[in-house]
């Protein structure tokens, strides 16, 4: 099953991704700044191409 099949990766979808509480895989980890900077430098427009894509296997 891939990303793509079960949401549907739109404008509302990047926004929502955007505004969610981001949660480490460790407890420890403290990099929710990081992680929100990190989605700043990417339009709505390239995520959604980025995520449509992330099941694909690249070379």
């Amino acid at each position: 099953m891939l990303l793509k099949d079960m949401v549907k990766i739109d404008d509302d979808w990047i926004e929502m991704l955007r505004n969610s509480k981001y949660v480490p895989y460790n407890s420890e980890l403290y990099v929710e700044s990081e992680a929100r900077a990190e989605l700043r430098q990417y339009s709505n427009v390239e995520l959604i191409a980025y995520l449509n894509k992330s099941d694909e296997v690249s070379d």
